[in-house]
């Protein structure tokens, strides 16, 4: 199962949680799944597809860093965080284990079946709720992507051409 399978499938079975996107990175901090609830809260997915890219996650040591600590972190000048509210690892079954999974994450597992499954429940980072502007910013990205195929500044450029 490759990482966009293992994306369709926490998306398909997390139809709660009414804002959705992929591979996002214009808020602070980078996400393979965001996903946002009508409450405004924020779950990261970090999808890992192998146990070097797992181990390799945990190089990049300043996300680790404020996700760890118990402050927000806020983006300068704005009234966000540099951190979702959840933050959760997302692999095929038995991949990874709960006890390589930090305190400050959670756990879930890809079912061959195609279901996922919570195996540790993350904890809340902070109660911070994502500004309307930061909602509004994401709807933005993917219709830009549903008309254009990628943002709206890369078909405005021409980047997306072959």
């Amino acid at each position: 199962m490759n990482s966009k399978d293992i994306q369709d499938v926490l998306m398909i079975n997390n139809y709660s949680k009414p804002l959705q996107i992929t591979n996002y990175s214009s808020i602070g901090f980078e996400a393979d799944v965001l996903m946002i609830t009508k409450a405004k809260l924020a779950y990261e997915y970090e999808i890992k597809t192998s146990r070097s890219d797992f181990k390799k996650d945990f190089s990049k040591i300043s996300k680790h860093k404020i996700y760890s600590d118990k402050k927000p972190h806020l983006v300068r000048n704005r009234n966000y965080p540099k951190k979702p509210n959840y933050f959760y690892y997302v692999c095929v079954e038995g991949l990874i284990k709960v006890s390589e999974i930090p305190p400050y994450a959670g756990l879930i597992y890809i079912t061959k079946e195609g279901y996922s499954k919570e195996i540790k429940k993350a904890p809340k980072l902070h109660s911070y709720k994502f500004p309307d502007s930061m909602v509004w910013q994401i709807a933005t990205t993917l219709t830009a992507r549903i008309k254009f195929g990628c943002s709206y500044i890369k078909h405005k450029h021409g980047f997306n051409k072959s």
